[in-house]
Parts: C-alpha cells; structure tokens; sequence
C-alpha cells in the first residue's frame, strides 16, 4: 500500500479529480481524536463527490443521505492499492483525523 500526501495547493483540484474516480463508491467515515475516541460517522454510504473551497477554507463530502464538512483542513492523505484509492485521511485544525474508505464489494464465484 502506497500512501500520498496531497499539497495544499492541489487540494481543489485532486479532489475534484477523485471526484470523477470514486463517484457511486460505496463509503464510510470513521472519525478519531483524543477528545472523542473513534467514531462512525457514516457506514455504507454512496459517495457523490468531493470539493475543497479554498475561501471558506471547507472541504465538503457528498453522498445522497448527508454532507460531511470539514473545516481547516490542515493535511491531506491518499492510501492506494494496486493503483486503486482505498482510503482518505483528512486531518483538522484540532487535530481530528476523518478517515474515509471505500468498499469494494465481493465477487462471488
């Protein structure tokens, strides 16, 4: 597994490129910090997209049930497998990390 940082001044627009990746991945977000532990935020959820707005300095998750903001970004992580996105880590001002993954589902044989 391989993993990335993406430099803020490319977050705008490898968002929107992961955007046109990962649309209709199934998703979940897990949310850590020292203060709140570990939490689910969301589980098995379509992802629609993702968008950095630098002035409002929010990145914004969007599925179909909900939006899931995330403000002061202060880093950005990318895990891929075999050339394939498995896994974002968006870490916050206050240091929380949302940890957004994706499903890939089973093939039966």
């Amino acid at each position: 597994m391989a993993i990335h940082k993406i430099e803020p001044d490319n977050w705008q627009q490898k968002l929107n490129q992961m955007s046109a990746v990962l649309e209709n991945k199934i998703t979940n977000i897990e949310v850590a910090g020292l203060d709140i532990g570990d939490q689910t935020e969301a589980e098995s959820i379509t992802l629609r997209g993702f968008a950095y707005d630098p002035k409002s300095d929010i990145v914004e998750i969007i599925f179909d049930e909900l939006d899931h903001n995330i403000s002061s970004p202060t880093a950005i992580y990318y895990s891929e497998e075999r050339g394939l996105i498995d896994a974002i880590e968006i870490v916050d001002v206050d240091k929380k990390v949302q940890i957004i993954s994706f499903v890939e589902p089973l093939l039966l044989s």
